[in-house]
This record gives structure tokens, C-alpha cells and sequence, in this order.
């Protein structure tokens, strides 16, 4: 009888143990579980923040491709001979995506193949006038560029934070 219940007790104790390490071990589990879905939410977080990144540097790249476009358009009004035809073309092509008046458009290449010096006062105003137009865009594509070059900074950032909480 003593050995029985000498049993009793011991099957008693380990029953109790059994329980508190199930206990544990789910305890555990639920904690695995939880860190596991943290890491998920975090590893989506992750990839939304470097996909948001990329796009902001890429619309970033295009606006200051943008500008140098536009510099280099500008360049060509420097020079103190005509233009040829390809020249006038692609101004008058800006002009047109820039949606600039269509008797300004019509007008700038034939005022474009002349010599400055040889200008009527009419194809210098022409000129003039495509050359603001120009500037204007210059001025809105600079402003472009900073607010990029800032939003890219700031994206940057928000990725290599996102990375940093991922690889705690």
C-alpha cells in the first residue's frame, strides 16, 4: 500500500509537471506564433516601403532628366547662328507637349532658322517668347527636382528604417 500510493503521488507530481510544461510549451508557442506574424507584418511593411522608395527615385531621375532637357533646349538659344531644322524641330516639339500657344509653336521655327542679327523684330519676339516659356518650365522642373531630391532623402530614409526594424 505505501508503494501505491508512493505511485499515486508520483503519478500525481508528474501529471502536474506534464501540465506545466504543456502550459509552457504553449506559452511558447503563442509567443512563437505572435513574433512570427510581427515579422510578416514587418517584412510586408519591408517590401511596400522599398517598392514606395524606388518609385520616388525613379520620378526623382525623370524630373532631373526633365531639367537637363530643358538646360540643354535653353543652350541652344545661346548661340549667334541660325538653326537648323532638327534644332527648331525639337523645341517645337517641347513647345508643343508644354502645350504652349499654337501661333507661338507655328511661328518659332522659321524665326529659329535665321540669324539672330537677321531677326525681324516680329521672329525676335517669337524667340523671346519661346525662350519664357522655357524658363517657366526650367523653374518648375527645378522646383520638381528639390521636392524629389527631398522626398527621395525622406524615402531613403523611411526604407533604411523599415530595414533596421526588420533585422531586430
Amino acid at each position: 500500500r505505501a508503494q501505491e500510493a508512493e505511485a499515486k503521488l508520483a503519478a500525481a507530481s508528474a501529471e502536474e509537471a506534464t501540465g506545466a510544461a504543456g502550459a509552457d510549451v504553449k506559452v511558447k508557442a503563442d509567443a512563437l506564433g505572435l513574433a512570427k506574424t510581427e515579422v510578416r507584418e514587418e517584412e510586408a511593411l519591408h517590401g511596400a516601403t522599398e517598392l514606395d522608395t524606388q518609385q520616388v527615385l525613379q520620378e526623382h531621375k525623370e524630373h532631373d532628366a526633365r531639367k537637363s532637357e530643358i538646360e540643354a533646349l535653353l543652350g541652344l538659344f545661346d548661340g549667334a547662328a541660325a538653326w537648323g531644322v532638327d534644332g527648331a524641330e525639337n523645341i517645337t516639339t517641347f513647345l508643343t507637349t508644354m502645350r504652349a500657344e499654337k501661333p507661338l509653336v507655328a511661328a518659332l521655327p522659321a524665326a529659329l532658322v535665321l540669324a539672330p542679327d537677321a531677326r525681324s523684330q516680329f521672329d525676335t519676339l517669337v524667340v523671346d517668347s519661346a525662350k519664357a516659356v522655357l524658363q517657366g518650365s526650367l523653374t518648375e522642373a527645378q522646383a520638381a527636382v528639390d521636392a524629389g531630391a527631398e522626398a527621395a532623402k525622406n524615402a531613403e530614409a523611411e526604407r533604411l528604417g523599415a530595414w533596421a526594424v526588420l533585422d531586430c
